[in-house]
């Protein structure tokens, strides 16, 4: 789990799954999601099935940013 940060507005965020792993090395497919966001938000993940990805904030107000990893047999929780 990642810590609380304020960023800028239209900084870009660099999110990062590479510490996820799984115990009898299958490969793994990540999904990131941003809910909730700011009513009228616009803004969305790049690379929301990838190991890294970003977003930027477009609006002022609260972002959450969740991370869940499929190892081919379950997914990880939310």
């Amino acid at each position: 789990m990642g810590t609380d940060r304020r960023i800028p507005l239209l900084d870009p965020v660099q999110l990062d799954g590479s510490l996820s792993y799984d115990r009898d090395a299958d490969r793994l497919t990540f999904r990131w999601t941003l809910k909730p966001r700011p009513p009228a938000s616009k803004a969305e993940i790049h690379g929301d099935s990838d190991v890294k990805a970003s977003m930027k904030a477009d609006l002022p107000g609260t972002y959450v940013v969740t991370l869940r990893v499929f190892d081919g047999k379950v997914w990880s929780a939310a």
